[in-house]
């Protein structure tokens, strides 16, 4: 099974305007979260498939269950809802990333 890659969409995480979970300004801190969820192609050893959450890395702890404060439901729902958003985001502003 081949999972999906793609740089350029990762590259967008510079230009995000801001942190799709919590909101706040893109402080030069929000990365691409990739889905730390098996149905998203997660494996033992490798990454899910490009299709992330632009998220702040205080975000991105929370989401990943590096620091407390969401359970496993609250963390799968967080950045699928983060994931969402930085989709449209993209879909509108970058729709050439995915050509």
């Amino acid at each position: 099974m081949s999972v999906y890659r793609n740089k350029k969409l990762l590259g967008l995480a510079r230009q995000s305007p801001k942190c799709f979970c919590c909101g706040r300004e893109n402080d030069g801190t929000v990365v691409g979260a990739h889905a730390d969820m098996q149905e998203m192609g997660k494996g033992m050893g490798f990454k899910a498939a490009d299709l992330v959450a632009f998220v702040c890395h205080h975000c991105h702890d929370q989401i990943d269950g590096r620091v407390t404060g969401l359970d496993a439901s609250g963390r799968k729902y967080e950045w699928m809802r983060a994931a969402l958003l930085s989709l449209r985001w993209v879909l509108e502003t970058h729709p050439e990333v995915f050509k």
